[in-house]
């Protein structure tokens, strides 16, 4: 909800949490929509390819923001971890609850294989 203290207002709009779209792309893969259909070649920011390559056992949002050199938590969430979320390259240790403050982060075997592909580039 947006506007959470107001449940029944007539300006109540909802959207997704990384859990919930992390859900729907898992669905959308499952039902083989056409929607579902990678890219051939999908492009990964390069926000996304240091935090793959920093990502090297699991690691708590804090652990990885610090190994970045990274102060803004809001810059980081957003241009680091959910683009990497959103692009399946890690997965959340605990998806049932996104927000546990034991929550950490791993790389998904897409994010495996785009970490092998950056090492053998350098």
């Amino acid at each position: 909800m947006l506007i959470p203290e107001k449940p029944k207002s007539k300006n109540q709009r909802y959207r997704l949490t990384i859990a919930g779209k992390l859900l729907q792309e898992k669905l959308k893969i499952e039902n083989n929509t056409p929607q579902a259909t990678p890219q051939a070649t999908p492009q990964a920011t390069p926000q996304v390819e240091q935090l793959i390559m920093t990502l090297t056992k699991e690691l708590s949002r804090n652990e990885l923001q610090e190994k970045l050199g990274l102060t803004d938590r809001e810059n980081f969430r957003r241009n680091y971890l959910a683009k990497a979320l959103e692009e399946n390259y890690i997965e959340l240790t605990i998806p049932e609850k996104p927000n546990d403050p034991n929550q950490k982060y791993t790389l998904t075997q897409k994010g495996e294989d785009l970490q092998k592909r950056l090492k053998n580039k350098k």
